[in-house]
């Protein structure tokens, strides 16, 4: 059996990678790299597998996309269109564009919900308008970044785009992140920073037990995604939550709206 005494470095999140992952595989210590958003492929530290100058593999950080999809039509079988709103910065247009390359994928619908409008803004009145000219039985939203929202020069507080959002919004929702609790999304797919570490973890010892070498170890998407159901916003939408989808979900009967960036 192979020590588990070895020394390993986790490198997190797309830019620290870009940083540091050229110089840090140089000196021979095995990397994983984790919370990878941007396509793998367009990085400059882009090794492909068993390439015997890379010492390091990656966990992908990737939004789940058929299954909320397919839970959002389980929940509501009306709804055959669904709206894309984010604010406009890198992680939105990464995460945008992967959703997008899924839609495109299936012909722009999968399980039976058609890919509506995209509305991809920093500016809160844009943001308002779109909130409010939702509202017919077959829509829902999906909203993946809702940071960098501004007004007046000023960022708009996750609790301010909450209390709107509950107060205007007459169509059900997906969320991507953990904040989407907080904004008080029906469903939200959330992808952890615990989980990936745990991942990432796991990989870098079950390659020291096995012997193996990381170059050998393809780059692989995060296994684990968090689901919770917010059933305060599903009374609010009349909406009745299957019995069977609580036995994978966490469900929130009531969400607080504050403010954590």
């Amino acid at each position: 059996m192979r020590s588990r005494n070895f020394l390993q470095i986790i490198v997190f999140d797309d830019e620290a990678s870009e940083d540091f992952i050229p110089s840090l595989n140089a000196l021979n210590i095995p990397i994983v790299a984790s919370g990878i958003n941007k396509d793998i492929e367009n990085q400059s530290w882009f090794m492909k597998d068993g390439d015997p100058n890379r010492n390091f593999t990656a966990i992908l950080e990737r939004y789940p996309f058929e299954g909320p999809l397919k839970l959002l039509k389980k929940i509501r079988p009306s709804i055959n269109k669904i709206s894309i709103l984010t604010t406009k910065n890198d992680s939105s247009d990464i995460i945008a564009s992967q959703l997008l390359a899924k839609f495109k994928e299936y012909g722009n619908q999968y399980s039976d919900i058609k890919l509506g409008e995209v509305i991809q803004s920093k500016d809160w009145e844009v943001w308002k308008k779109a909130i409010k000219s939702k509202k017919g039985n077959n829509e829902a939203f999906w909203i993946l970044v809702p940071w960098d929202v501004y007004q007046n020069g000023k960022e708009v507080s996750i609790k301010d785009i909450g209390t709107f959002y509950q107060r205007e919004s007459k169509i059900p929702e997906l969320g991507i992140v953990n904040a989407s609790q907080l904004l008080g999304m029906l469903l939200c797919f959330s992808v952890n920073s615990e989980d990936l570490a745990f991942e990432a973890i796991s990989t870098a010892i079950t390659a020291n037990n096995e012997g193996k070498k990381l170059r050998d170890i393809p780059f692989k998407k995060v296994k684990s995604v968090r689901v919770v159901i917010n059933k305060e916003r599903a009374d609010q939408l009349k909406y009745t939550i299957p019995n069977e989808m609580l036995d994978f979900a966490k469900l929130e009967k009531k969400i607080p709206l504050e403010y954590l960036r």
